[in-house]
């Protein structure tokens, strides 16, 4: 289960490389490469892990990975079961000095650095632009030369124009994660994501990575910069978003779906993170 690095097969000929994932699901292992990452959504839902960001991914959204910033995109759990559904994912991928060095250093770049400087924390296109930004993108799978370098910063001329955009991580990513860290991270949101709905100790997550509660404590948080605890929550909530739209269950079917254990300790951990109550949140979505 090594996770990092993460080698995109780019091309030297290619300043701006589009890779197409069409498949039962994606790569699920959490990974990191040296590119910027700008992902379409065709296809497919589940969980998105982003620096100490958790939430989900549906058809449509639209994100930017910056530059070795550790994330994952997994599907959800019905995407493994052969039901047929596919996983669709485009995503371009070039270098984070792609606008600072030649043949492209121009005065007016200075935007888009800032702009992909602000991806170390992730950005999640939301708004009037997404739906333009994901036109763009479709199209980029279409072209090569200078076509696509002129479709390429006409999204981000549209970036730079809108403000409709979340970061998503609290922090900019900077540290390191080495090889064996990594692993352990994997394999705790291995197991989180396959038992988010019942209830976990530290002392069982600690053993999936082999350390001490004490020490996987620290070690989560030292890397996350959250807790494990605080970790679980956000899952376990943005789990019940997708849930609660779904028109066939319940706001207290959904809470104990979730791994919460009463219905009052649901509704304040969710109001705590999504500034509503799950009723108001079904209610804003039109359901």
């Amino acid at each position: 289960m090594k996770i990092l690095p993460f080698k995109i097969p780019k091309s030297s000929e290619e300043t701006f490389m589009v890779q197409i994932d069409r498949q039962e699901y994606l790569y699920d292992m959490l990974h990191k490469h040296p590119e910027v990452q700008m992902t379409l959504v065709v296809e497919g839902t589940g969980s998105v892990f982003l620096g100490d960001y958790v939430g989900d991914f549906k058809p449509g959204d639209v994100f930017i990975v910056g530059s070795n910033v550790p994330h994952v995109f997994k599907n959800d759990r019905e995407f493994y079961q052969d039901l047929g559904l596919i996983a669709h994912n485009i995503c371009v991928f070039f270098d984070e000095k792609v606008f600072s060095g030649q043949p492209m250093k121009f005065p007016e770049a200075k935007a888009i650095n800032d702009l992909i400087a602000k991806s170390k924390r992730g950005i999640k296109i939301v708004g009037e632009a997404k739906e333009r930004i994901a036109d763009i993108i479709l199209d980029l799978q279409h072209t090569n030369g200078m076509d696509r370098i002129i479709e390429v910063l006409q999204l981000f001329n549209l970036l730079l124009k809108t403000d409709s955009y979340e970061l998503l991580s609290l922090e900019m990513i900077d540290h390191d994660v080495n090889e064996n860290d990594g692993k352990r991270l994997n394999q705790v949101l291995q197991f989180t994501l396959e038992e988010y709905n019942r209830h976990i100790t530290i002392e069982e997550v600690a053993k999936i990575a082999h350390l001490t509660p004490s020490a996987f404590c620290r070690f989560f948080k030292q890397r996350t910069r959250k807790t494990y605890i605080n970790f679980l929550m956000e899952l376990r909530i943005s789990q019940a978003c997708k849930l609660l739209l779904n028109r066939n269950y319940t706001v207290t079917q959904v809470c104990f779906m979730t791994g919460f254990n009463n219905i009052s300790n649901f509704n304040r951990k969710f109001k705590k993170l999504k500034d509503c109550s799950p009723s108001e949140y079904i209610k804003s979505h039109g359901i």
